[in-house]
């Protein structure tokens, strides 16, 4: 009997002692709400960060693989004797040793046919429509990511001609809004260059304020600012006052046609 009364004892003393160290470590709702609102505080401060390193590196991949672009177009030119891609022909065409064949498939696919270069490299890590199928005149085609400066795809353009090849651009950038609210499939009125001679007057007087970049180029894919292509082959972060001291006119020696495609 009396091991019994010293076991209710002790055990008495016992429980209240964790009762004791239950009230000390438990948490009240108004510790647990901070708790919980610091944390979601560092969620919104880290998520910004994250987002914007994922979108720097994607620009440093970019970067990279236009560089890659920019190897194959120059290797391209090798073969050619300095003759870009003659996607069309100007009304006076004039034949010239070496100068390539008029083929309608896309100049990276032309460049891919006769250099080492691999046209996976023609889609943009942060481009959302990059490697999708749509139909483009009734066909469909995988859309890359990188867009042609027009200029540069007509009968006789030899890089001989051109006037300050690290000034101009020579790809750039593909814009979104042909694809805006359309399915992969649909038909898209994109195309594979864009088209400066519809933003700059023409014939060009090298003196107006042209603004060659506002059609079919997106200005902002990383970070507010965009990736460039020129066309001795190095690549440019610029954002739009950069843009300024680029151009998209190669000069009016640039053909052996006419200037207009």
């Amino acid at each position: 009997m009396s091991n019994l009364k010293h076991c209710f004892k002790h055990g008495s003393k016992h429980g209240s002692k964790l009762s004791l160290k239950s009230d000390l470590y438990a948490f009240t709702l108004i510790e647990l709400l901070v708790v919980i609102s610091i944390i979601a505080l560092m969620i919104g401060i880290l998520l910004p960060a994250l987002a914007s390193a994922r979108q720097s590196a994607y620009r440093v991949q970019c970067l990279s693989q236009m560089r890659q672009v920019g190897m194959g177009m120059h290797m391209y030119l090798s073969v050619f004797k300095g003759y870009y891609f003659p996607n069309h022909h100007p009304d006076d065409p004039i034949a010239a040793a070496g100068m390539p064949v008029v083929v309608e498939i896309p100049w990276y696919e032309r460049v891919a046919s006769v250099t080492d270069f691999e046209p996976k490299h023609m889609f943009s890590p942060g481009d959302p429509y990059a490697g999708k199928v749509f139909k483009i005149d009734g066909t469909d085609t995988r859309i890359v990511s990188y867009s042609l400066n027009g200029y540069f795809g007509v009968m006789g353009a030899n890089i001989r001609n051109l006037n300050s090849p690290s000034s101009v651009v020579f790809a750039a950038l593909r814009g979104d809004t042909d694809f805006i609210g359309k399915a992969e499939g649909d038909p898209v009125t994109t195309h594979l260059a864009f088209h400066p001679w519809e933003a700059i007057p023409f014939p060009y007087n090298g003196t107006e304020l042209a603004h060659w970049w506002s059609e079919g180029l997106v200005l902002d894919r990383y970070l507010k600012t965009s990736n460039y292509l020129f066309a001795d082959g190095h690549a440019e972060v610029l954002g739009e006052e950069g843009l300024q001291e680029a151009a998209a006119y190669p000069g009016d020696r640039f053909y052996a046609g006419e200037i207009h495609p």
